[in-house]
């Protein structure tokens, strides 16, 4: 003999939620209080002007101009004199050497206060921390930014400072824009420390 008695009263329960919910007995109020409203975003159109084909503006052909080429030495040394043009000539390399190391400086520095920005914004100084604490961080990085190791070079004697700071670097994880040449990589940012003072 077989059970047709479950199977009878779930289908009646599964129909008697139908009829009651078409029925709308359980009638829920959506009204405008319970919504949530927002304002209307303001649209701006934009029309395109219509251009006359009459007047079209003629493109000038420029004659390309000769870009001095860096590596130029700027005349006029001075012929007469061998010696004299000897000592011009040693000025000008002299000049050109001082504003390449300038310009290699200010990359550095560039980078430099890049990753100064990134940690700066991930430190959260303790309320222990006092003015003329100090720590001194080692970072190694990959030429990607990432950070591979961090280490206390010189602690503050404060331990809580000391973490703060493991701990920004830490949160940094990967420093963004640092796209430079491998050399100037290699020489200054895969391995650099970096020091922590509190806010003065």
């Amino acid at each position: 003999m077989t059970n047709y008695y479950a199977g009878f009263i779930v289908s009646a329960l599964l129909h008697a939620g139908l009829i009651l919910s078409f029925s709308d007995l359980f009638f829920i109020n959506l009204k405008s209080d319970t919504l949530i409203t927002t304002a209307a975003i303001p649209a701006y159109l934009i029309y395109e002007k219509t251009v006359d084909k009459k007047k079209k503006n003629k493109i000038k052909r420029v004659n390309s101009l000769k870009v001095p080429d860096k590596r130029e030495i700027p005349l006029p040394l001075s012929t007469e004199d061998p010696l004299i043009a000897l000592e011009e000539l040693k000025q000008i390399l002299l000049e050109s050497k001082e504003t390449a190391a300038t310009n290699y400086l200010d990359r550095v520095s560039i980078y430099a206060n890049m990753i100064r920005d990134q940690v700066r914004m991930e430190w959260n100084q303790p309320p222990s921390a006092k003015l003329g604490m100090s720590v001194e961080l080692s970072i190694t990085l990959v030429p990607t930014g990432e950070i591979i190791d961090v280490r206390i070079l010189k602690g503050s004697g404060n331990e809580a400072f000391d973490r703060s700071a493991l701990i920004a670097v830490e949160r940094v994880t990967k420093f963004e824009g640092l796209e430079m040449p491998k050399n100037l990589f290699d020489k200054n940012f895969r391995n650099f420390s970096i020091l922590f003072n509190p806010n003065e």
